[in-house]
């Protein structure tokens, strides 16, 4: 109980010489594993290339910042100390749903990116190729 009326008078003096956002600020930019187990498996989203090498169907990931790139173990996502950066293209191999209703994308081989405001997923379809 001492404990946690210390650990309380340290916080309200925190808060008292402006330092309220300093908890919030850092956990904002943590980004933790899915505990929750793999539900479904698909390669919807494949890339796939004709025979001139080019994208003929399926998607790629735009990483609009740098984001985590997680490891498939023992049917869970866990956080690997890679990260993709901002500005580059991936390849999407299968797309991956946990029963918390995540959404990863497979860029290699057992790691994967978490669907999120940090990506596009960008579709291709034979229809937009242009004819030569």
């Amino acid at each position: 109980m001492k404990k946690l009326n210390i650990s309380l008078l340290v916080a309200v003096i925190a808060l008292s010489f402006g330092a309220s956002n300093l908890a919030v600020s850092h956990a904002s930019t943590m980004d933790t594993a899915d505990l929750s187990y793999v539900s479904s498996i698909s390669n919807i989203n494949e890339t796939k290339y004709n025979n001139e090498g080019n994208i003929s169907n399926g998607s790629i990931l735009r990483i609009k910042d740098d984001s985590p790139v997680y490891a498939l173990k023992d049917g869970r996502f866990v956080l690997t100390n890679r990260v993709t950066s901002s500005g580059t293209d991936w390849s999407v191999g299968s797309t991956v749903e946990t029963s918390a209703k995540y959404q990863y994308f497979q860029i290699s081989n057992n790691e994967f990116v978490k669907n999120g405001i940090n990506i596009d997923l960008i579709q291709f379809s034979t229809l937009f190729q242009t004819q030569s």
